[in-house]
């Protein structure tokens, strides 16, 4: 079974945009490097020429991720799901008793997780931890060490 990628639509529809920026305009200044470095003689004794090679190699290395990302990808809705329960796609708003703070974090696939964006993977312990789980629920979260804390969802947004 091929590996599924979960995406919201607007993730999906970004990675389309960098996907076409890789294969047109990086592609395109990458060969012209190439070519440029070409000029300068013995590819043998040629950094530049080894250098721009590397990184096309790179970059087409990245354009097969991203194609077989999209040919993989799943689609979540916010808007679906089950109603007063954590699910993909969803904005959880927590209090974390050890640190007596409140987070708000969105709940999306691995490859658009981003903690400064507020974004979460689902495979992270927290995420876990409380999918399925209801406002007002205590959750133990372990981490991989396997030391744990404990938080308390305050709010679910779709």
């Amino acid at each position: 079974m091929a590996e599924e990628f979960i995406f919201s639509q607007a993730g999906r529809d970004k990675l389309e945009q960098k996907l076409k920026e890789y294969e047109t305009v990086k592609r395109r200044e990458l060969i012209a490097r190439i070519a440029e470095a070409r000029e300068y003689g013995d590819l043998s004794e040629n950094a530049e020429y080894k250098s721009a090679k590397e990184e096309y190699d790179l970059l087409e290395r990245a354009i097969d991720e991203m194609k077989y990302q999209l040919e993989h990808a799943v689609i979540i809705d916010s808007k679906e799901g089950q109603d007063g329960v954590v699910n993909i796609g969803n904005t959880v708003t927590f209090y974390d008793m050890d640190m007596e703070e409140e987070f708000t974090y969105q709940i999306l696939g691995h490859t658009e997780a981003s903690i400064e964006d507020g974004i979460i993977s689902n495979e992270s312990p927290l995420a876990q931890a409380i999918l399925g789980r209801k406002v007002g629920e205590e959750v133990d979260v372990v981490i991989k060490n396997g030391d744990s804390y404990k938080i308390r969802i305050l709010e679910i947004k779709k």
